[in-house]
């Protein structure tokens, strides 16, 4: 921690001293850390930026995740791929608020842990991506203790010269992963409308790790490891068979990771009156996606997410600082598995359908600025599971009961409120609140008479301050405490669900979580250098934790919804979920960009991150070590550019028991890594732009810790756009 401070102080401190504090003449305007337009420098909390200008070199992301690798304090895990789930300040899961146009992706059955469902937002329909790093309850309520993440899609523009109209075309070729991609579209632009239509179909291969092989072996039941199957990453790609630890074998392709997806979207605004209505659609399709570490680990023959779709359709209308918008969300979730050497194939299905409205009024007064509004809502589900034959197609078992029991609904009503006020010309406040009430309904008896209808809800009031300060032309100190809320949900409750410990049972005596975070920081803004450093402390309190239900229940008769449970999956553990832990978490961030010349940029971000149990003292799940990345940008001329980027992580074996019992994680822990990367792109004639990248130059094989794959090896990557 001392060693990664002295980084931190020195990248804050010392580089702005070296460079002009004259200061830069344009604002970078964010929307999500106060809900409306906000100059970063005068934001007093950490916000990590994606724009547009940006994604055009980052454009050869395969999925959205992939977009925020390389932003200070933000992890992008993946599972399997096709697939994503950020970490922000070491929580995920529905621990961090996905937000796609300000409309809420997150549902009540969002899993505690990683997730897939960033991954199912269009690629190529996302203009710029804003995070807020730290707890965004009172502005956006339950599912925002980590932070926010707010992807905001293309919008096509009115023309005042006549109606017009433009085509679009992107064609991706990648060698690792044997990636094809091709997408198109149009957009219409006229005086009083404005359309744009786009799809997408991506197909990937199978993850071509870097030179080695991976290690797979399995533990005893009575290690710390719990009977798991463990990796060991090993650099030799043919190991003496007598080096390998006993029972253990080799892989060095991952299959199954192939998948393929379909996306589009599509945008209509509209002026009416002194007005605009903005209506959307997004769409996103995945067949079947494998999931790995199950398959790889011998748990399962197969395991397949299938299908992974998802439908959003809103309408948005804004005039001055008033807007309302009406959503409907439809997420279709099945899982297709079959354990090893086993002929029973279970089928799950889970749809759920999320109506949800949300008005906000933005006033300016005098010198101050006040926001008001109210979010509405509402989840509903349809559920079932059937067992089949493989051998015969008998149909074993059908029931209403997938993932969740059928018909179960979960909503949220929300009042929230802020003031940005500006006490000096040096110093301004934000000063937040929100009321929440939230209720949940399931009925559990068809597993269980004795647990009948579950219904529960309650009320929670969160709130913030903020005050940023200007210390010095072209220097801004700020500190803030917020606090958190999450609501249990659905998936907390009612869910059935296989993770990598064993089986989540339905837990219907849960309480809300809660958080209280403290954070100080510095920004900087000058002529030729920008940038940030941000030390935050959050303690979270009544944090659901998995308890063996054995455990749970010592003394007690076991009820039979669990010995049911118990009795389909032998020597697997059932757990339950309590409210039994409380979590500390802190740690530091910063980010730079230095202008070295006209044509010349670097940039560069480091985090740092250490978590722990107040009970037991254990690390918190899948703590992440110190990481950072470092990027020089040479641009030559107008519409060329080249760029090379290091990323890479220390080692972390600082492991939690649920680490030590994850195949996802490393036998010892996670070795530290790093990789060399170049990418170039340049324009051509008719608006097309050619871009090409070599990705891991050295072919090194590694694992980002808490990943379910290896990285890819050395990887050609090149696209073409108009």
């Amino acid at each position: 921690m001392r060693s990664a401070s002295c980084v931190v102080l020195i990248l804050a401190f010392v580089t702005p001293a070296l460079v002009s504090s004259k200061p830069i003449a344009l604002e970078e305007v964010v929307i999500t850390a106060t809900r409306s337009e906000r100059d970063l420098f005068w934001t007093p909390a950490s916000v990590s930026v994606v724009t547009e200008e940006e994604l055009s070199r980052f454009n050869f992301a395969t999925t959205t995740p992939e977009l925020l690798r390389e932003e200070a304090g933000i992890f992008a895990q993946v599972t399997t791929p096709g697939q994503g789930s950020p970490f922000i300040r070491n929580l995920t899961g529905y621990h961090t608020l996905i937000l796609v146009d300000t409309v809420r992706l997150n549902n009540s059955t969002f899993r505690s842990g990683p997730n897939q469902y960033l991954a199912t937002i269009p690629l190529h329909s996302v203009s710029r991506i804003e995070v807020l790093r730290g707890s965004g309850s009172s502005l956006y309520g339950t599912f925002a203790m980590g932070g926010v993440i707010n992807v905001i899609t293309k919008e096509p523009a009115f023309s005042e010269e006549g109606l017009k109209a433009r085509p679009f075309l992107s064609l991706k070729l990648a060698s690792a992963n044997r990636e094809r991609a091709v997408g198109g579209g149009f957009e219409v632009n006229a005086e009083r409308f404005a359309l744009l239509v786009e799809g997408a179909f991506r197909q990937v291969g199978d993850v071509r790790p870097g030179k080695g092989v991976d290690v797979l072996v399995p533990t005893p039941k009575d290690s710390p490891y719990r009977g798991a199957v463990k990796t060991i990453i090993n650099s030799n790609p043919n190991p003496p068979p007598e080096t390998l630890p006993e029972g253990a074998w080799t892989v060095d392709v991952e299959a199954p990771t192939n998948w393929k997806g379909y996306t589009a979207d599509a945008k209509l605004r509209v002026k009416l009156g002194e007005g605009v209505l903005k209506l959307g659609y997004q769409a996103s399709r995945q067949p079947d996606v494998p999931r790995y570490d199950k398959v790889s680990t011998r748990v399962y023959e197969e395991y397949f997410f299938s299908p992974q779709n998802r439908d959003l359709i809103y309408a948005n209308y804004r005039q001055g600082g008033a807007s309302i918008t009406l959503s409907y969300h439809r997420q279709e979730e099945g899982r297709k598995s079959r354990k090893w050497k086993k002929t029973k194939r279970t089928i799950k299905h889970d749809t759920v359908h999320t109506l949800g409205i949300s008005a906000q009024l933005t006033r300016s007064l005098s010198d101050h600025k006040l926001t008001v509004g109210t979010e509405f809502y509402y989840d509903a589900l349809d559920s079932w599971r059937e067992d089949r034959d493989v051998t015969t197609g008998e149909v074993l078992k059908r029931t209403k009961w997938g993932r969740f029991p059928d018909g179960s609904t979960f909503w949220d009503f929300n009042l929230f409120g802020q003031a940005e006020l500006k006490l000096t010309d040096r110093a301004q406040a934000v000063l937040g609140a929100r009321f929440t009430r939230y209720e949940t309904r399931s009925d559990l008896s068809s597993r269980d008479p004795a647990f009948g209808v579950f219904e529960s809800g309650g009320n929670a009031l969160t709130g913030n301050a903020g005050l940023i300060f200007n210390l010095i032309e072209g220097v801004n100190l700020y500190a803030n405490v917020y606090q958190g809320f999450r609501a249990p949900t659905l998936n907390d409750t009612t869910a059935v669900e296989v993770t990598n410990e064993g089986i989540d049972a339905p837990s219907p005596h849960l309480k809300p979580e809660k958080s209280i975070s403290m954070e100080c920081g510095a920004k900087f803004r000058s002529e030729r250098f920008s940038g940030s450093v941000a030390f935050y402390h959050m303690k979270v309190f009544d944090l659901v934790t998995r308890v063996p239900v054995e455990e749970f229940f010592a003394g007690q008769e076991i009820p039979k919804l669990y010995r049911d449970i118990q009795a389909e999956h032998p020597e697997i553990n059932i757990f339950v979920h309590a409210n039994i832990k409380e979590a500390v978490i802190r740690g530091v961030e910063a980010e730079g960009r230095l202008r070295i010349s006209e044509k010349l940029t670097l940039y560069g971000n480091l985090s740092f991150t250490r978590g722990k149990d107040v009970e037991t003292g254990d690390p918190i799940r899948r703590e992440q070590p110190l990481r950072g990345t470092v990027r020089l940008l040479w641009e030559p001329a107008e519409r060329a550019w080249v760029e090379f980027f290091i990323r890479g992580a220390a080692k972390q074996d600082r492991l939690s028991p649920g680490d030590k019992r994850d195949p996802r994680i490393q036998m010892y822990g996670t070795p530290g890594w790093y990789t060399l990367n170049l990418r170039a792109g340049t324009g051509l004639p008719y608006g097309m732009r050619l871009s090409f990248a070599v990705e891991n130059i050295l072919n090194r094989r590694y694992r980002e810790h808490g990943m379910g794959v290896d990285g890819l090896g050395r990887n050609f990557i090149v696209e073409l756009r108009r």
